[in-house]
């Protein structure tokens, strides 16, 4: 038996929504804009924990997923203007974790090393921070997720937070910008900044069960190589960077690297730490090539003093975080670790390791996967 809503069904545009219950045999059709495509057949909607969403199209069927707050809107006739969800990028994930605030994973290199890039939209400049490997294109991706337009394109600062090769692969993609008439400046801690257009003295490796898909049949991981670029800006601690309704300011934290930065928003309460803090059951880095664990304990204890202004942390790896107490902890882990001994074996052992590692893959030949998976342990 059908019911309608307003006694007789009229169709008032091209779509035809109607809700089915499972428990009453009843059809309940209105008008409303569902997901683009739908043609005049009825669309119905079965009222269940996962509900069904049904378009007639012919002898095709086409199925999706509806909320239960859009149920509810249905029952209440209230027309609601669903589309559907984009398909998920083969490459990149994004999520906006605060209006105009956005990470950026490359999903394509599935290692410990993956590193968080941060996509931050200003009112007057945009702020992307860290680039990633680079194997595929963080530029294009940026211009397909519609993150920036290049109709209406504002300046944008790339600033690499050190200058490791999970941070700095992709900035090459980002000189090419001037070719299109985009004011992209890319700027690293002025420590550092002469290593950024020298690429083979940075610490670079990735494995080939990392990568998926690769870029070509014949791509091999052992050629992976941070390509250098020109024209970088170098920053000092206490310099700005003004996105017009957000500042942030730089702080050299050293430690991890010898021009490791993180940028502070005070108004916002938005802190980027780079690799010298994230979440991690492990100890924090300090045993790389240009690393001091001395130097690291003294950038925490600044970052420590940042906390209770801070509401957001947006770090070099892992998960964003969003409580003071585990901003605290992980810092504290850390700190809590320090011994003679440790230090000892961190200076004398891991860091001539991962120097000679490095330096061999580097400068000697492309060592294999077995001992480049040396540096995890």
């Amino acid at each position: 038996m059908l019911k309608h809503m307003s006694g007789t069904f009229k169709e008032k545009s091209r779509f035809s929504l109607a809700f089915r219950s499972t428990e009453k045999s009843s059809l309940l059709p209105f008008s409303s804009l569902v997901w683009p495509g739908f043609c005049t057949n009825p669309v119905s909607y079965i009222a269940s924990h996962n509900t069904t969403i049904v378009q007639c199209h012919g002898r095709r069927r086409i199925y999706g997923r509806g909320s239960r707050a859009e149920i509810n809107c249905l029952k209440r006739g209230i027309v609601t203007n669903r589309q559907h969800p984009p398909p998920p990028h083969p490459l990149f994930h994004c999520n906006e974790v605060r209006p105009g605030v956005f990470w950026i994973e490359e999903k394509y290199f599935d290692s410990w090393n993956r590193a968080n890039v941060f996509f931050l939209v200003g009112s007057d400049r945009d702020l992307l921070t860290d680039t990633g490997v680079g194997i595929f294109n963080l530029r294009e991706f940026l211009h397909a997720k519609g993150l920036r337009h290049r109709e209406t394109m504002k300046p944008m600062d790339v600033v690499l937070t050190h200058i490791h090769f999970d941070h700095s692969g992709g900035v090459h993609h980002f000189q090419d910008e001037g070719k299109i008439h985009e004011r992209v400046e890319i700027k690293i801690h002025e420590l550092e900044a002469k290593h950024l257009s020298h690429p083979l003295k940075t610490a670079s490796w990735v494995m080939n069960h990392e990568v998926w898909p690769k870029p070509s049949p014949q791509w091999n991981a052992q050629s992976y190589k941070v390509q250098g670029v020109a024209n970088v800006s170098p920053l000092q601690d206490g310099k700005t960077i003004h996105l017009g309704d957000k500042t942030f300011q730089v702080l050299h934290v050293p430690g991890h690297s010898p021009g490791s930065i993180a940028l502070f928003d005070e108004n916002h309460g938005i802190l980027l730490t780079g690799d010298t803090l994230y979440q991690t059951d492990q100890e924090l880095i300090d045993w790389y090539p240009g690393s001091s664990c001395k130097r690291l304990e003294h950038s925490l204890f600044r970052l420590h003093e940042l906390i209770p202004s801070v509401d957001l942390i947006l770090p070099g790896h892992n998960a964003v975080l969003y409580k003071r107490d585990i901003m605290l902890q992980c810092i504290d882990r850390h700190l809590s670790r320090r011994s003679w001994s440790r230090t000892f074996a961190k200076t004398m052992i891991s860091k001539p390791r991962a120097i000679a590692l490095l330096g061999a893959n580097h400068y000697v030949v492309a060592l294999p996967e077995a001992l480049r998976e040396m540096l995890q342990t």
